[in-house]
C-alpha cells in the first residue's frame, strides 16, 4: 500500500508567518496576472504544511489586515478545510490542530463581535466550513456543536451573534440531510431533527409574531432570522422526521403557520388596497409570505398522508389567494401564486390518497374528493384558470412581433418555473382526476365563451378566446369521448384557420389562428378520413401564404407532429403538398436566425423523409439544396453543424442507394468532419464517421469520390485509436464495396492499420479487426494470405502464447481458417518468420500434446478432469451448436485418462510449431460458436490430412471427433447458409441481376453485398461429409487399408466410429433418393 503523504514532512508555519501570507494573499488580489499566478502557486504549497489554517483563522480575526484580505482568508480557510480535512486523505490535516481550529471557529462564531464578522459574506464562508466539518466530524468528534450554538442563540442579547449562528445551523442542516443515505449518519440526523425541532419552531414562532407586531417597522436582523427558521423547519421537516403526524411540536407548527400566512397575506393586500409607496415593506411581506407557502409544499409532497389534518385549511386558503391574485398585475409575486398552484396541483392528483389504501389514505381521500372539491369549487377552478390563468398576456403578444422565434420557442418548450406552466400542470391535474365530474362542464363553458367572444378584435376578448382554446387542447385526452371532433373541425376550426369574413383576417387575429394550429397538433390521434386531408392542405396554405414567421413556424411545427403522429396517415395523403412545403421551407430558411429554430427545420425535414419514403424521390434535388443552405447558414455553431450531419445520416439511411444524388455535399461533408487535421474535428468527428458508414452501407457502386475519402481513417489511425470500432466498420465497408479496386489502392495501409489495431487495442477491437480480416480473406483468399501476412502472423503469435480471451482467439481461427484451407504454404513462411524472431513462450499443456494416447479436447489449464459415458456424449451431440457438445465428443477420445498439466518450452523447429498450432486450435474448436465459423475450423483443420507424420497421425483422432460434432450440425449449417445468401427469401426479378450469371444479386447495399460475398463463399457451400469422405479415403490409400482401419479401432472410441458409420448409411440413403 502506498504511504500517504503527510504535512509532517514539510516546515510547519507559525504564528510570526502571519504578516509573511498576508502578504501573499494581497498579490494573490492583484491586477497583475504574473504576480497573481505567483502567488497562487504560493498558496498552493504552503497550504499542504502544518498551522496553514491556524494562521488564516488569525488572519480572519485580526482588525489590523485589509477587509479584502480578511475575506480571502476566510475563503481559503473554507477551501482547505473541505480538501484537507478527511484523515484519510494527502496532507490530512492533524488532529491537534484540528481541535485548535474547532475551538477557534466557536470562539469566532459565539463571541466576536466585531462588525466585519457580522458582514453576510464572511458569516457564510464561517457557516460553510464549519458544515464541512460537521460533515466529517459530528457528532462523534465534535459533540458539543449544536449545543453550543443553540445555547448561544437563547442566551445571546446581540441579534448579529444569534444570525450567524442561525446561518451556521442552516448550512449544518443542508450539509448533514446530504448524508441521509449513509445509515449512521441517517439516524444521527433523525434524532437531530426530533430535537431541534422544538426549538426551532419555537424561535420561528418568536420572530414570526415579533415583525407582525411591528406593524411598518420590520427588523432587518429579525426579518432573516425568521426566513433562516422557516428554512431550517422546512428542511428537518422533509429530510429528518419520518411520521410528521405524530410529532405535535411540527403539527402545531404548522397551525401557527397557517395563520401567519392568512394574517401577512392581509396585510399585503390592505398595501395594495390603500396604495402604500413603502416598497421595502411590501418586499419584505411578500418575501415572507412566498417562504412561508414554501414549508406545506415541501411538507405535503414528502409526507402526503401525515399531511391529511391540514389538507383542508391549507388548500382553502390557498384556493382564496389564488382567486383573487390577478396573474397579470405587475404587483402579483410570480413565487407566491407559483407555490400555491403547485401545491393545489400536487393534492389534486396526489396518487397516496386512495379511497381502498389505509385508513389514512382514505381519510385523505375523502377531504380531497368530497369535503374540498364539490362541484361547484371544481367549476369555479375551471373558469378561474381558464379566464385568468391560462391566458397570455399583453407582454406575451409584444414578443410575438420583436422577436417571432423567441416566441413561438417560449410557447413550444416546457418552462415548468412559470405561473403560466404551474396553471397548466393544475388545469391537466383536475381534468385527469375528476374527469367524470367536469369534463362536460369544460365544454359548455368554453363554447359560452367562444360564442361571447366571436367576432370581436378587442385584446382581452383575443385572449380570452385563445384561452379556451388552450383549455381544449390541454385537455383532448379527457375531452375525446366528449367532442366529436371531425365536425367540430369543419364546422369551426377549419374557418377559424382559412377565415372568409373580414375580422377574422384582421391581422389582430393570428393568435387565435395560431392557437387552432397548436390544438390540432393535440388532437392528432382523433383525424380521420374526413378531415385529414383537408387539415394538411390548410397547414400547408398558412405556411406558403402567411406572412407572419410566427403562423409559419407553428404550421411547421404542427405539419411535424401530424407526420409523426398520426399513425393512420399514409405517404400518398401529404405526397402532392410535398413540393409546395419543400419550396416555403427553403424559403424559410432565409428569415430564421436562432439554432433553435433551425434545429427544428432539420427534425422536420428528416420525419417528412421518413414518413414519405420513395415519395420523397421526386423532390430530392430541392433536399440537395436545403441543405448547404441549412450548414452554410449556422456560420460557426457547432451544436447546429452537429444535427447537420446527424440529420444527414437519418436522410442517408431513408434514401438508401438513391442517396448519390447527395454526394456533391455529402462527400465533401464527411471530408470536412472527420479530417483530425481541422480544428473542428472534435465536435464533429462521431457524427461524420456514423454518416460516413451510413453512406458506404448504402452506396451503389465505389465511385472515385468515396474511394478519396479513406486516407482520413488512415490519418485518424496515425493520431489516436479512440476511434477504432466506427474505423473498423468502415474499413469493412470498403472491402465489400471497393474489392479489388480498393485493396490494390490502400492494402498496404490496411496491413499497418489491422497490426496497430491487434498490438494497441482492447480484445473487443482485436475480435472486430480480425472479423475485417476474415472479410477481406473471404474475398480474396489468396491474395490475402500474401498481402496480410504480417497481421495473421501477429494473430498467430497472440493466439500460440494464450494472449487473449477465448472469444477473440475463436475470432482469429476464423481467419485461420481460411490461411490453412487456400494457403498453407504461406502459414509455413509465417511459421519460419515467428521461429526466426523467436517471439513464442513457454506454454502449458496438457500430456495428450506430448504424445501421450489421452487425446481429450480440453481448453482448462486444470491437472484433472472426469469423462462423461458414451450414452451422455451421443446425446449430448445431436444436432447441438454450443460448446458443451463437443466437449462431450472429444472426452469419448482416449478412454478418459486423467490430464496433467505441464510445461512446454518454445518451439525449436516449424514441425514442433505446425504441432503446437494444431493442439491449441483443436483445444479452442469448442469454444466456437457459429456452426458454419466450427465448419470452416474442421475444414481447415482436415486439410492437414492425408499425412504420414506420427506426431500429426496421433491428433487425428480428435479432428475426427470435431468433425462428426460438425455432422450433428449439418441442418443447422445449411439454414443458415440459406439466411446468410439469401436464398430462403423469395427473391424478386429486381433483385436478381438480368445480365449477371444465375443467382448474382443487383448490390445496392450493403446487406447485398454480404449476401453476394456468402454466395461466392466455397468454404460455405463446400459438402462437409464429402470433404470429409475423401480425407477418409486419402488416409485410407496413404496408410493402406488394413493399417488405416487398425489406426481408426485402437485410437478411436467404438462409439464415435459407430457415429460415422451411421452418417454414412445416411448420406448413402440420401444420394439414392
Amino acid at each position: 500500500m502506498t504511504q500517504r503523504l503527510s504535512r509532517n514532512d514539510l516546515p510547519s508555519l507559525s504564528p510570526n508567518d502571519e504578516h509573511e501570507l498576508c502578504e501573499v494573499l494581497r498579490r494573490s488580489l492583484s491586477s497583475v496576472t504574473g504576480e497573481q499566478k505567483s502567488a497562487e502557486k504560493t498558496l498552493l504549497e504552503i497550504e499542504k504544511r502544518n498551522g496553514y489554517l491556524s494562521l488564516l483563522m488569525q488572519i480572519i480575526v485580526n482588525t489590523n489586515v485589509d477587509m479584502d484580505v480578511r475575506y480571502l482568508s476566510s475563503i481559503c480557510f473554507k477551501n482547505t478545510v473541505d480538501k484537507y480535512w478527511r484523515p484519510n486523505m494527502d496532507f490530512s490535516i492533524s488532529q491537534e490542530e484540528k481541535e485548535y481550529l474547532k475551538q477557534g471557529l466557536l470562539n469566532i462564531l459565539l463571541t466576536n463581535t466585531d462588525v466585519v464578522l457580522f458582514n453576510s459574506q464572511f458569516v457564510t464562508q464561517l457557516a460553510l466550513a464549519t458544515s464541512k466539518i460537521s460533515r466529517i466530524d459530528y457528532p462523534s468528534r465534535w459533540t458539543n456543536l449544536i449545543s453550543s450554538i443553540g445555547n448561544c442563540i437563547v442566551a445571546s442579547t446581540n441579534e448579529n451573534i444569534r444570525n450567524r449562528c442561525l446561518v451556521v445551523l442552516k448550512h449544518f442542516v443542508k450539509e448533514q440531510a446530504v448524508r441521509t443515505n449513509l445509515d449512521e449518519g441517517k439516524k444521527a440526523f433523525k434524532q437531530f431533527s426530533s430535537d431541534i425541532t422544538p426549538f426551532i419552531c419555537q424561535l420561528w414562532f418568536y420572530y414570526a409574531n415579533k415583525i407582525y407586531q411591528s406593524g411598518s417597522n420590520i427588523d432587518d436582523l429579525e426579518y432573516k432570522n425568521c426566513l433562516i427558521c422557516t428554512r431550517i423547519i422546512w428542511r428537518v421537516a422533509v429530510m429528518g422526521l419520518s411520521a410528521i403526524d405524530k410529532n405535535t411540536t411540527l403539527m402545531e407548527f404548522l397551525t401557527s403557520l397557517l395563520d401567519f400566512i392568512s394574517k401577512f397575506y392581509s396585510v399585503r393586500q390592505n398595501m395594495l388596497l390603500s396604495q402604500n409607496t413603502n416598497l421595502e415593506l411590501f418586499h419584505k411581506i411578500t418575501t415572507l409570505i412566498s417562504s412561508f407557502i414554501k414549508v406545506p409544499l415541501r411538507i405535503q409532497a414528502k409526507h402526503s398522508i401525515g399531511f391529511r389534518k391540514h389538507l383542508l385549511s391549507y388548500s382553502m386558503l390557498f384556493s382564496q389567494i389564488m382567486f383573487e391574485c390577478d396573474p397579470k398585475a405587475p404587483t402579483t409575486d410570480y413565487k407566491i401564486l407559483f407555490r400555491v398552484l403547485t401545491f393545489l396541483k400536487q393534492i389534486t392528483d396526489c396518487q397516496h390518497y386512495d379511497e381502498s389504501g389505509s385508513p389514512e389514505a382514505k381519510e385523505a381521500f375523502d377531504i380531497i374528493h368530497h369535503q374540498f372539491y364539490t362541484d361547484q369549487v371544481l367549476q369555479n377552478f375551471i373558469s378561474c384558470l381558464i379566464t385568468k390563468y391560462l391566458t397570455n398576456s399583453p407582454t406575451d403578444l409584444e414578443k410575438w412581433d420583436e422577436d417571432p422565434e423567441e416566441f413561438v420557442k417560449e410557447q413550444e418548450l416546457d418552462w415548468s418555473d412559470t405561473t403560466k406552466a404551474a396553471s397548466e400542470y393544475f388545469y391537466l391535474a383536475i381534468m385527469g382526476t375528476f374527469e367524470n365530474r367536469i369534463a362536460k362542464f369544460v365544454i359548455q363553458f368554453t363554447e359560452k365563451v367562444l360564442n361571447e367572444t366571436y367576432g370581436s378584435l378587442e385584446q382581452d376578448k383575443l385572449l380570452l378566446r385563445d384561452s379556451c382554446y388552450s383549455a381544449i387542447g390541454w385537455a383532448s385526452y379527457n375531452l375525446y369521448n366528449d367532442i366529436q371532433f371531425s365536425q367540430w373541425y369543419i364546422h369551426m376550426l377549419r374557418k377559424e384557420l382559412l377565415p372568409t369574413e373580414s375580422f377574422a383576417m384582421d391581422k389582430r387575429y393570428n393568435i387565435i389562428r395560431r392557437k387552432c394550429m397548436w390544438l390540432l397538433g393535440r388532437w392528432v390521434e382523433k383525424f380521420d378520413n374526413l378531415v385529414r386531408k383537408d387539415i394538411l392542405s390548410t397547414l400547408v396554405t398558412i405556411l406558403i401564404n402567411s406572412e407572419d414567421l410566427v403562423m409559419k413556424l407553428t404550421s411547421l411545427i404542427t405539419l411535424k407532429i401530424v407526420l409523426s403522429e398520426d399513425t393512420e396517415l399514409r405517404a400518398e395523403d401529404f405526397a402532392e403538398f410535398l413540393q409546395p412545403f419543400m419550396s416555403a421551407l427553403v424559403q424559410l430558411l432565409d428569415k430564421v436566425e436562432q439554432e433553435d429554430t433551425k434545429l427544428s427545420l432539420l427534425s422536420l425535414i428528416c420525419t417528412v423523409v421518413e414518413k414519405m419514403e420513395n415519395n420523397i424521390l421526386p423532390y430530392c434535388e430541392t433536399l440537395v439544396k436545403i441543405l448547404p443552405v441549412f450548414w452554410n447558414s449556422v456560420g460557426d455553431s457547432t451544436l447546429v453543424k452537429t444535427q447537420v450531419i446527424a440529420a444527414l445520416s437519418k436522410i442517408v439511411k431513408l434514401l438508401e442507394h438513391n442517396s448519390v444524388i447527395l454526394y456533391d455535399f455529402l462527400l465533401p461533408l464527411i471530408q470536412y468532419s472527420t479530417d483530425i487535421d481541422q480544428d473542428e474535428h472534435l465536435y464533429f468527428i462521431e457524427e461524420g464517421l456514423d454518416l460516413w458508414h451510413i453512406t458506404m452501407q448504402y452506396a451503389p457502386e465505389p465511385t472515385q469520390g468515396l474511394l478519396s475519402l479513406f486516407p482520413n481513417i488512415v490519418k485518424i489511425f496515425d493520431h489516436t485509436l479512440e476511434y477504432v470500432m466506427p474505423n473498423l466498420r468502415l474499413i469493412e465497408s470498403y472491402v465489400l464495396l471497393g474489392k479489388s479496386q480498393f485493396l490494390s489502392a490502400y492494402g498496404p495501409q490496411l496491413g499497418s492499420i489491422f497490426l496497430n489495431v491487434l498490438c494497441n487495442t482492447k480484445p473487443k477491437a482485436m475480435y472486430l479487426c480480425s472479423t475485417v480480416i476474415e472479410t477481406i480473406f473471404t474475398e480474396f483468399p489468396v491474395e490475402a494470405s500474401i498481402n496480410f501476412a504480417r497481421p495473421v502472423k501477429k494473430m498467430i503469435e497472440i493466439f500460440l502464447n494464450n494472449e487473449e480471451k477465448s472469444d477473440v482467439l475463436t475470432g482469429f481461427l476464423c481467419v485461420f481458417s481460411r490461411l490453412v484451407f487456400f494457403s498453407k504454404n504461406v502459414l509455413y513462411e509465417i511459421f519460419d518468420a515467428i521461429l526466426k524472431e523467436g517471439t513464442l513462450r513457454e506454454i502449458y499443456m496438457n500430456d495428450h500434446h506430448n504424445g501421450n494416447n489421452n487425446n481429450n479436447n480440453n481448453t482448462s489449464t486444470t491437472t484433472t478432469t472426469t469423462t462423461t459415458t458414451p450414452n451422455a456424449m451421443s446425446v449430448g451431440g445431436v444436432g447441438s451448436s454450443s460448446g458443451q457438445s463437443g466437449a462431450g465428443i472429444s472426452a469419448g477420445i482416449g478412454g478418459g485418462h486423467m490430464l496433467l498439466a505441464t510445461t512446454k518450452p518454445p518451439p525449436q523447429t516449424q514441425h514442433e510449431l505446425l504441432l503446437r498450432f494444431i493442439d491449441a486450435w483443436t483445444d479452442l474448436s469448442d469454444s466456437i460458436v457459429s456452426p458454419f465459423h466450427r465448419k470452416y475450423s474442421t475444414l481447415a483443420l482436415l486439410s492437414f490430412y492425408p499425412s504420414t507424420d506420427s506426431e500429426i497421425l496421433q491428433r487425428f483422432s480428435t479432428i475426427l471427433a470435431i468433425s462428426i460434432q460438425v455432422l450433428y450440425d449439418i441442418d443447422e449449417q445449411n439454414e443458415l447458409a440459406k439466411r446468410l445468401t439469401g436464398e430462403d427469401e423469395q427473391l424478386s426479378s429486381s433483385t436478381l441481376s438480368p445480365q449477371s450469371p444465375p443467382g448474382t444479386i443487383v448490390t445496392k447495399n450493403e446487406y447485398d453485398r454480404k449476401r453476394q460475398s456468402a454466395r461466392n463463399d466455397s468454404l460455405l457451400h463446400m459438402d462437409f461429409y464429402s470433404y470429409l469422405g475423401s480425407k477418409l479415403s486419402e488416409m485410407a490409400q496413404t496408410l493402406g487399408v488394413t493399417e488405416f482401419n487398425a489406426f481408426l479401432q485402437q485410437k478411436v472410441d467404438a462409439v464415435l466410429l459407430a457415429k460415422l458409420h451411421e452418417f454414412e448409411k445416411k448420406s448413402r440413403q440420401h444420394s439414392q433418393h
